[in-house]
């Protein structure tokens, strides 16, 4: 068994092992997830790493403004085109949606999602 750390989700949309969670959310996560998307979620076990994660999250670290460094779980080649349309909706990062567009033109490339992604990286640009 991983080992767990109990959070809220701090990011407007997250999905972890399928599950979907939105900001204030509290959940039971792997602490590798934890580790791997700094700045979505804060800790409610320990305050010390809690205001560490918020330094990271407010520190314009390369992961809030590098597309390629944003970590999104599950994969869009795992979800229908239905599914990804809920998802981006939520979404606040253009740096998320650019990463979820990277690797749904990396697998399926299905056109639709593309321009569900490409809608709603419209709307936040505007």
């Amino acid at each position: 068994m991983p080992e767990t750390t109990r959070v809220r989700v701090t990011d407007g949309d997250v999905w972890v092992d399928g599950d979907h969670l939105t900001r204030g959310d509290e959940a039971e996560i792997p602490v590798s997830v934890y580790e791997r998307i700094p700045g979505s979620f804060e800790s409610i076990d320990d305050g010390a790493e809690s205001a560490s994660n918020e330094a990271d999250a407010d520190d314009g670290s390369a992961t809030d403004d590098t597309a390629g460094d944003v970590e999104v779980d599950p994969h869009p080649e795992e979800l229908t085109v239905d599914e990804i349309e809920e998802r981006v909706a939520e979404v606040d990062s253009v740096a998320k949606l650019q990463r979820i567009r990277e690797l749904e033109v990396e697998s399926d490339d299905r056109t639709t999602a593309l321009e569900v992604i490409d809608d709603r990286l419209d709307e936040l640009e505007e």
